[in-house]
């Protein structure tokens, strides 16, 4: 057995240790909103001062990030770790920064959807770790509404983005794609979420009528099952597919998210305890 998938075994272990040791959650928290669905973001809000942190590994152990904070209730703030495949063998590790503002679902009527505006961008090469691209540059502006209907929240936007690869010289420049994302919460199942997305990024290679090098997109798809195994914390496991990839080449990510409130502590304090 190769030492990543021994690292994989372990890591797959201590995850499903810590859900069988675990109290089951509250059917409260499986109805947790949370701002992104997979790898595509919700218009779902933390509310002032909560932390999400999610930290996992795919079937390499690469690793895959995200954690952002509650502001006012109205927006949020926070940093992802995420990989890329920009060309056919070819791979970029994004570290992105966002911001993200919107109204909660049901403002004003309770027919309303949640509504949300964000900003993505990619972190400044010479603050980068852990071997990421420092050529590969992101920004995206982003529409999202999200709306709970009964067992399913169904998640619909679209994105503006341009990005650049400084080493090749391609680019991409104000192109407009959808965004979707779907979650089910089956009754008979109260502790888990069966999750899927998808939404487009720079990469396949074009070339302008007048020969200058380009990028295009193409499509990313995930899904998965979430699991609550805590009142403040979830298994997931997710696979990945981009076009143009086989199902062999499809990245598995197994990850644990995790939610506490810096404003009331004593709140985080009782959660963890009763579990």
């Amino acid at each position: 057995m190769s030492i990543s998938h021994k690292y994989t075994c372990a890591l797959v272990c201590a995850l499903g240790l810590l859900s069988a040791r675990a109290q089951p959650a509250s059917a409260e928290a499986t109805q947790e909103k949370q701002p992104r669905v997979v790898t595509t973001a919700s218009a779902w809000l933390p509310e002032a001062g909560t932390v999400f942190l999610m930290g996992g590994f795919d079937q390499t152990i690469r690793p895959s990030g995200y954690a952002s904070i509650g502001l006012g209730g109205v927006a949020e703030l926070g940093l992802s770790l995420d990989r890329q495949r920009s060309e056919p063998g070819q791979e970029a590790k994004l570290a992105l920064a966002h911001f993200k503002m919107g109204t909660p679902e049901g403002f004003g009527h309770r027919f309303v959807p949640a509504v949300a505006l964000s900003y993505r961008k990619t972190l400044p090469s010479e603050i980068q770790f852990i071997s990421l691209s420092d050529t590969f540059e992101v920004a995206v502006l982003g529409a999202v509404i999200s709306k709970r209907m009964g067992p399913v929240s169904l998640h619909i936007g679209a994105e503006l983005f341009s990005a650049e690869d400084e080493t090749s010289g391609k680019s991409l420049n104000k192109v407009i794609r959808p965004t979707l994302g779907l979650e089910w919460h089956p009754a008979d199942l109260p502790l888990t979420t069966l999750v899927a997305d998808m939404h487009w990024l720079p990469g396949n290679s074009n070339e302008s009528e007048s020969g200058d090098a380009l990028l295009d997109t193409r499509w990313n798809a995930a899904w998965g099952v979430r699991y609550q195994s805590l009142d403040w914390a979830s298994i997931d496991l997710n696979l990945r597919l981009q076009e143009g990839e086989s199902i062999s080449e499809a990245i598995i990510t197994l990850g644990l998210t995790g939610s506490f409130s810096v404003l009331n502590p004593e709140l985080s304090l009782e959660r963890a305890q009763d579990n």
